[in-house]
């Protein structure tokens, strides 16, 4: 399971005590906090990373090596980034890479061209973009919301993204500074409640509330849609696919730094050790696959017609494979489940545990409370359960949700549990078009490549830097 990504703890790292207190955590000059909350992928694996902490560590000396760890911006504080860097999240998204192979596409962006044989196929373009102005207005006194719209667009502050897991676009504007400022201040503030949960696997509900209030957050930047009556109750979060939360949160993360976003690449060689400051475009880093989405659905899709829910459910259903699995005397039917499904999932599941739990801020407590309940984590991703009987045929079919919860209590104590978590695990990975990482590219020094790589890509978990690039922005403009 992708949670299992840092067994491996270096060996200089377990015997020191002052390792809970990051950088972070201590007072930050503003040059400090600048370099501190850079982005910083996993560029190297983690056994790299462990084998030049521990040579690190030998070189220094246990003394300057701690010293090192709580300097920001040198070597040593850089790697020990890089390996906090793997959260459970980055490594799903390896994993998902590794099965995706060679089909991923940097951007969201997508043309086709119709050949001389498809002579009845017209071409079209999907591209997320920024909204320009509308010249037909120019000179005209505007008021109200037309008004905003065109400051918003004048400022290239208005983008129209495709959702491509839920079936529709919508249209993003950038948050203001008030707005940076107090949802970053909801996400400290449920950081000291819940203990530091960011960076789980994002169909986990282990930092449900980070995802709640940052979903809040961003429902209120979306101002338009092509589904039908989108601003209408919940219209939008029943609707919009989890598996498009990331999206959204990179693409008002563009918003903020339409200019690029700077990232510190550091080079595991020993050899070299350089460490060099670019700037990437945020918008390069979704990964797209557009393999898993037919050329006939796609043209829909450009064509920006007004759709309902119903439009969107029939998407879903054909993007989605793989949707029945048979294990023991079970079959289980598997679907991606809406933003509101999976805050609904996830609120019944924290609600237990907070009964169950004394101390939530314990991690340790956490985490054995979610390794033995670990087959509900995938409630929200199953529509129906069907028992069958010793001939194949359905005895009894199970919707209600609570049912379907004790049904997956019993799966936690099978014999099957591992496999059905595997095949779960698969199922949401293969069922997602887009990821988040961005192309590897060697030293600009030495020229050797970074190890954490796979099909030429390197992980970003996005939810993890969303809160580095909230800092940033209050930082730059205080």
């Amino acid at each position: 399971m992708a949670n299992d990504n840092k067994n491996e703890i270096p060996d200089v790292l377990k015997d020191l005590q002052d390792l809970t207190t990051s950088p972070a955590e201590k007072e930050l000059s503003q040059d400090e906090a600048r370099e501190f909350y850079k982005l910083t992928f996993p560029e190297h694996t983690v056994d790299t990373l462990v084998d030049v902490m521990n040579k690190l560590n030998d070189k220094l000396g246990e003394d300057e090596f701690l010293r090192q760890l709580q300097t920001v911006g040198s070597y040593t504080e850089l790697v020990k980034r890089m390996w906090d860097a793997h959260t459970d999240q980055a490594v799903y998204i390896r994993e998902a890479l590794e099965r995706i192979k060679d089909t991923t596409k940097v951007g969201d962006s997508f043309s086709f061209t119709p050949s001389e044989d498809d002579p009845d196929k017209q071409p079209f373009e999907l591209k997320s973009k920024l909204v320009r102005l509308d010249k037909s207005l120019k000179g005209a006194d505007l008021d109200g919301h037309q008004a905003k719209m065109m400051i918003l667009a004048a400022n290239r502050n208005i983008k129209k993204i495709y959702l491509y897991n839920s079936g529709f676009s919508i249209v993003l504007r950038a948050p203001s500074m008030l707005e940076v400022n107090l949802v970053y201040n909801r996400i400290s503030e449920n950081m000291d409640t819940y203990g530091r949960m960011l960076g789980a696997v994002f169909y986990l509900y282990s930092d449900f509330k980070h995802k709640e209030l940052i979903w809040d957050f961003m429902s209120t930047l979306i101002i338009g849609s092509n589904l039908n009556k989108w601003d209408k109750g919940n219209r939008l979060r029943d609707n919009v696919s989890l598996a498009d939360y990331q999206s959204i949160m990179l693409s008002i993360c563009s918003l903020m730094y339409k200019s690029g976003y700077e990232f510190t690449h550091v080079c595991a060689n020993e050899a070299c050790k350089q460490v060099t400051t670019e700037v990437i475009d945020l918008d390069l880093l979704q990964l797209t696959d557009f393999s898993k989405i037919p050329y006939e659905i796609l043209g829909k899709l450009a064509a920006n017609k007004a759709i309902n829910p119903d439009d969107v459910r029939s998407y879903k259903k054909t993007i989605n494979v793989d949707r029945e699995l048979t294990i023991d005397r079970y079959r289980v039917y598997r679907k991606v489940p809406s933003i509101s499904e999976y805050i609904s999932s996830g609120r019944d599941f924290n609600e237990e545990l907070f009964m169950q739990i004394q101390d939530i801020s314990n991690p340790k407590i956490i985490d054995e409370y979610l390794i033995y309940n670990y087959s509900y984590l995938f409630e929200s991703w199953i529509s129906h359960i069907e028992y069958l009987d010793e001939n194949g045929e359905v005895s009894f079919r199970v919707t209600d949700r609570e049912a379907v919860t004790l049904l997956l209590n019993e799966f936690q104590k099978s014999d099957f549990h591992e496999a059905f978590v595997k095949k779960m695990t698969e199922y949401i990975q293969d069922n997602t078009v887009t990821n988040i990482g961005y192309l590897a590219t060697p030293c600009p020094t030495c020229g050797v490549m970074p190890t954490n790589v796979v099909n030429g890509f390197v992980p970003l978990d996005i939810q993890k830097a969303f809160f580095s690039i909230l800092v940033m922005q209050l930082i730059q403009k205080n």
